[in-house]
């Protein structure tokens, strides 16, 4: 036997089987009481925000800063490769005319 236990007010929906806290999908006893109810439209609560489209949102962004920070930090790197051709040492050119790596100064 399983209990649902819902919250008029809010919309909100547990059941003792805690299908919806564990996989985050309701289960068939809360469906049970929705079409009992006769509600037919889920809930926010019962809907996990990764499951929206705004989940897509929230991804997108997060790349977008990891992108940021990636471009962050190769300007970081080329003013430091500045400083050090600046400085005369550093880099040294191939026969291609290519900058090569040199050994530290001593």
């Amino acid at each position: 036997m399983w209990r649902v236990f819902c919250c008029d007010i809010e919309m909100e929906f547990n059941c003792s089987c805690m299908r919806m806290e564990s996989f985050g999908i309701p289960c068939e006893h809360i469906v049970c009481v929705l079409v009992h109810e006769d509600i037919e439209e889920f809930s926010r609560s019962l809907v996990l925000p990764r499951r929206t489209k705004i989940a897509k949102v929230g991804l997108q962004n997060a790349e977008e800063d990891a992108a940021q920070k990636e471009l962050v930090n190769d300007a970081d790197s080329v003013r430091d490769d500045a400083q050090v051709n600046a400085s005369g040492a550093g880099l040294a050119t191939n026969d291609l005319g290519h900058s090569m790596p040199r050994d530290p100064r001593k």
